[in-house]
């Protein structure tokens, strides 16, 4: 039940947060210089 439900979730986070998952990614290598 859940397995399933979390892969649909997983597929459309991928979908949809790809460039907001690019973001995050920057984000943390600036807060990794500062």
């Amino acid at each position: 039940m859940y397995q399933k439900e979390e892969e649909e979730k997983k597929k459309a986070l991928t979908k949809s947060s790809s460039s907001s998952s690019r973001r995050l990614k920057e984000k943390k290598k600036k807060v990794k210089k500062n």
